[in-house]
């Protein structure tokens, strides 16, 4: 069955970990497949915030905090039977960690599981859920609860290069009820990533607290090979009408902006590239008589994994945002804080004309069904608004975490095995 755009997204050829899923015949059901993982981690950091931890953990703004925590663990079921299919993942919502989150009243964030969720994704155990149609090679529908049009990344870390998430996945829009249709070229034989080229159009409900179909989205993929490791992505959306009840930002800046990105993915020898930039922007439509200005945001990263063997793997990511908007404004904090980084006593005002530099670097090793995976970041905050970096104070630039991920996948995977080698006899 061809995979609901974006295809790219669905089957990441810079998944980090081997496993193939377990396959069933369902006999009229048809041909199912099962895969999916849970993993946990222990994480500190530096320059918290001033708080004291649901865990019970108390914390003083500048003190390492640490903290345990299990916050994926989802099920994927796949299934099709002529041109019919679905895709079902099911489980604790995932709130992999973004670069920078580290406050209580922002999520994702590195508490543990349950607390401060992000409020505009989805509380329920479905994560995504759609069916499928494809009358022909060429055409497919799809509905449900769709995958984000946006991005390049995965929104579960295990799927995931990187244990963090680069902050522009987290500005991105998220899943959401809607309907989609996908024009496939009919040398792909109608299955991603063949090499060919997608282009999928979709109707959503934008952000599931809104409750209305208020998001029109696009992906366009072009695949650059035959087995789908290298291919081009561009992406976007745009709000067909603001979510009701705000008539700004209100803090974060997702709800009501459009966005427009590219992204590819490349591979030299051992090397996969992931590059992606984008661009976000509020409509002036959408914000008070007395503060119309340009706001939005400029991102970039770059992600490099090294495939050492079928067991080690390295990767690294840099990214850099530049807020734009004029922080001089009546409620320019409110407008302009895509990022939402929460972490100062602004309650999330990393403000306009901020830049922020992320680094990251992790190591994956696997052996069969385990992975561990430890990761270091480092976090710089520039031209923020006073009293809204992070800190006790707000004023700290800069933020350390070092976090140990262990997990478990569902699958078959010999990673780690070594082949079994025939006894050679010699005749006599």
């Amino acid at each position: 069955m061809a995979l609901s755009a974006p295809g790219y997204a669905q089957v990441a050829p810079n998944a980090p970990f081997q496993v193939d899923p377990l396959k069933y015949d369902m006999g009229p059901l048809g041909d199912w497949k099962l895969s999916g993982g849970v993993d946990g981690w222990a994480a500190g950091w530096t320059n918290s915030n001033s708080y004291t931890g649901s865990s019970g953990f108390p914390t003083h703004g500048g003190d390492v905090w640490g903290g345990v925590s299990v916050d994926n663990a989802l099920l994927r079921v796949q299934g099709s039977k002529g041109p019919f299919g679905f895709d079902v993942w099911v489980g604790v919502p995932p709130q992999s960690p973004v670069m920078g989150y580290t406050s209580t009243n922002v999520g994702p964030n590195l508490h543990e599981l349950g607390t401060d969720e992000n409020p505009w994704g989805h509380q329920d155990p479905l994560f995504k859920g759609y069916v499928t149609f494809a009358p022909v090679k060429w055409l497919q529908l799809d509905a449900g609860r769709l995958s984000s049009p946006d991005g390049t990344e995965i929104g579960v870390d295990f799927m995931n290069p990187t244990v963090f998430l680069s902050d522009l996945n987290n500005m991105q829009t998220t899943t959401a009820t809607g309907a989609e249709v996908d024009f496939i070229n009919p040398a792909t034989s109608g299955i991603l990533p063949h090499y060919g080229s997608t282009l999928s159009v979709m109707i959503r409900q934008g952000y599931h607290t809104s409750g209305d179909f208020g998001e029109l989205g696009f992906v366009g993929l072009w695949n650059l090979n035959k087995d789908g490791t290298d291919a081009i992505v561009a992406f976007g959306h745009t709000r067909l009408h603001p979510y009701r009840g705000f008539d700004r930002v209100a803090g974060f800046g997702t709800i009501n902006s459009n966005l427009v990105g590219i992204g590819a993915f490349y591979t030299v020898g051992k090397w996969l590239f992931n590059p992606e930039v984008e661009e976000q922007w509020l409509p002036s439509n959408y914000q008070s008589d007395d503060n119309k200005s340009f706001y939005g945001n400029i991102a970039a990263q770059l992600t490099a994994t090294y495939q050492i063997n079928s067991q080690w793997s390295v990767s690294g990511q840099i990214q850099y945002i530049h807020e734009q908007g004029n922080k001089y404004l009546p409620n320019a904090e409110a407008y302009g804080d895509y990022l939402g980084l929460n972490v100062g006593p602004c309650g999330g005002c990393f403000g306009p004309g901020a830049d922020m530099l992320g680094l990251q670097v992790d190591a994956a090793w696997q052996y069969r069904n385990l992975f561990v995976r430890p990761a270091v970041s480092y976090t710089h905050l520039a031209n923020f608004i006073p009293g809204n970096a992070y800190g006790a104070s707000g004023n700290s630039p800069d933020q350390f975490v070092a976090i140990l991920q262990v997990g478990w996948l569902i699958g078959t995977s010999n990673v780690g095995v070594p082949a079994i080698k025939k006894a050679v006899t010699a005749k006599y």
